[in-house]
């Protein structure tokens, strides 16, 4: 899983060289944007374990891999404030004091894009991305790191969770799945 998330990182940095630091994409409304990306400087093993010991929580491989690769980035930047932000262990930090240990002990603030948060469920091993628009539930995405980061390169940065409807969720204080009723009831 390590190797499958450093590939595609590689695969991303050589695709934004050969295109000379910004890429061309084809955006939700049909039009070419020119998208630029900006990667922090890593983070050092030692900033990762007091984030981990601070908050008594083991971070995923492929996210603390990512951290030691880059300490944050922002992704798809086509210049109107419509790209992703993977936060760095400062904001992560900052983020996670509003919410842990009281409010929501086992989601970890790890990215945004607008309107949108996206968190790890330190609870569940695999398959740990949770979105959260506002309120109480966060909807699963049945992917970890690897797979979120993965689909957000191959759409180009486009909000991929919004071409299904999420079936399953959890809620703030409750980290078992449940499914949406309006699955359970049928659409009204």
């Amino acid at each position: 899983m390590e190797d499958d998330f450093q590939f595609i990182l590689k695969w991303l940095h050589q695709r934004i060289e050969l295109e000379e630091g910004r890429i061309k994409i084809l955006g939700s409304d049909g039009k070419i944007y020119s998208a630029s990306f900006v990667f922090n400087p890593p983070a050092t093993i030692n900033t990762i374990r007091q984030l981990e010991n601070k908050y008594q929580i083991r971070l995923p491989k492929d996210y603390a891999t990512f951290l030691s690769i880059h300490n944050g980035a922002k992704l798809f930047d086509i210049g109107n404030g419509d790209c992703t932000q993977i936060y760095s262990i400062d904001e992560v930090d900052n983020l996670a004091e509003i919410m842990m240990p009281e409010i929501a002990p086992n989601l970890l603030p790890i990215a945004r894009y607008p309107g949108i948060k996206f968190y790890l469920d330190l609870t569940r091993k695999n398959n740990n991305i949770f979105s959260n628009e506002s309120g109480p539930d966060f909807d699963f995405l049945a992917m970890n790191f690897t797979k979120w980061f993965s689909a957000l390169i191959q759409t180009n940065g486009s909000p991929f969770w919004d071409l299904t409807p999420q079936m399953v969720y959890r809620i703030i204080d409750d980290p078992e799945l449940k499914l949406k009723d309006w699955l359970l009831n049928g659409y009204q």
